[in-house]
């Protein structure tokens, strides 16, 4: 991948960490707001929606934190190897 891919490939992972903050801000507020609640409250169907919210939450930064590691991969700088010479993995 070439330079310039990249670089916009690392702009737009900016993009989503700026996006996955803003997500565990929204999480951590309705997990609080939760915690918050009466237990009698926290089993009724309003307490109920906020737990679900908080575990969908959770599993879109997984998901986020998963695009990461993806993308970090894909945009890996590998060394071009002299023919014959063995890789980094003891390829040739």
């Amino acid at each position: 991948m070439n330079a310039a891919r990249r670089k916009n490939i690392r702009e737009a992972m900016e993009l989503i960490a700026k996006a996955r903050g803003i997500l565990k801000t929204a999480r951590d507020e309705e997990d609080e707001a939760y915690d918050n609640l009466s237990s009698e409250m926290q089993f009724s169907s309003r307490g109920q929606r906020m737990a679900d919210n908080v575990d969908g939450l959770n599993g879109i930064l997984d998901l986020i934190d998963e695009i990461g590691d993806m993308a970090d991969e894909v945009t890996k700088v590998t060394k071009r190897t002299k023919k014959g010479a063995k890789n980094a993995e003891g390829k040739f």
